[in-house]
């Protein structure tokens, strides 16, 4: 695997988890102690931050994905662009000579 996909992977896991916890935090775990009449600003407050999370980690997990899925573009050799330029060169050169 190449370092693209390896990053790729690492942040849809990433996002995955922080996904998780912020779905435990803010939703299950206040969930169990509703004892309280604060609890319904604390859902809104919570709701709002966690869609703004959500909407986040699932662009992050989008762009992991495409790091993952597009290939790897082949290393280009500076030196033979180099050597094909100055065959280019020389030839109009040459053309330029013979007019």
């Amino acid at each position: 695997m190449n370092k693209d996909k390896i990053i790729g992977l690492f942040l849809i896991f990433f996002s995955i988890a922080v996904i998780g916890a912020t779905i435990v935090l803010t939703i299950v775990l206040p969930a169990i102690d509703f004892d309280t009449y604060q609890i319904v600003g604390y859902y809104v407050t919570a709701g709002i931050i966690s869609f703004a999370i959500l909407i986040i980690m699932l662009l992050l997990a989008w762009i992991g994905w495409t790091l993952i899925i597009t290939p790897t573009p082949e290393e280009i050799d500076f030196e033979d662009l180099d050597d094909e330029e100055n065959e280019i060169s020389k030839d109009e050169t040459k053309e330029n000579e013979n007019k």
